[in-house]
């Protein structure tokens, strides 16, 4: 067929995704971008988002993907990505899904009135390894300004500011995640 396109989505956990299509929407890295036949040859960066493809029987399918890469080139895309998820996977894990939105918009709430759990507190800063340098290298000259038992409660101070600003931007882009699967979720079950 002269006016289709074809597809292939390459993970390296899942089996690729070959299909003929009419027309994509990606999420590119600068925004949503449209791809039809005969598109001049591109490449873009894809940040986490939905895709929308039609297929040659004009079903309209709904993914869910991880960053990747794209490049389109003599009617061929090719979507290089970490994962895929579809639409129709998704809708079996609504309730999962809708549970762990609840638990990020909780998370974000107590982050922005500045509330962390002391021991989530130790796990991200023990994982953040450039707080912990940062923290290293604040203590020599600050010890000469402020005395040792003052020294100490700033500098966690300011690690506990540092994390919790670090936890809620994790946090948001969760959200974000899961907001993005709710939608397609919602597109899925209206098509039924």
């Amino acid at each position: 067929m002269a006016d289709t396109i074809q597809l292939e989505i390459v993970t390296s956990t899942d089996p690729a995704i070959k299909a003929s299509i009419k027309q994509l929407y990606i999420p590119a890295y600068l925004g949503k971008a449209g791809v039809l036949e005969n598109h001049k040859p591109y490449i873009s960066l894809l940040k986490p988002g939905e895709i929308f493809y039609t297929d040659i029987k004009d079903n309209n399918v709904y993914l869910y993907i991880q960053e990747g890469f794209m490049e389109v080139k003599d009617n061929k895309i090719v979507i290089i990505s970490d994962s895929v998820e579809k639409g129709e996977s998704l809708v079996l894990k609504k309730e999962e899904i809708e549970e762990k939105l609840t638990r990020v918009k909780n998370k974000i709430n107590s982050y922005s009135k500045g509330e962390i759990s002391l021991e989530e507190l130790n796990a991200k800063i023990e994982s953040s390894l450039k707080l912990k340098g940062m923290a290293d290298e604040l203590k020599p000259s600050l010890k000469e300004v402020i005395p040792g038992e003052e020294l100490e409660e700033k500098v966690k101070s300011f690690l506990k500011g540092e994390v919790i600003k670090e936890a809620l931007e994790e946090s948001l882009e969760e959200q974000k995640e899961f907001e993005i699967k709710r939608k397609i979720i919602q597109k899925v079950e209206e098509k039924k």
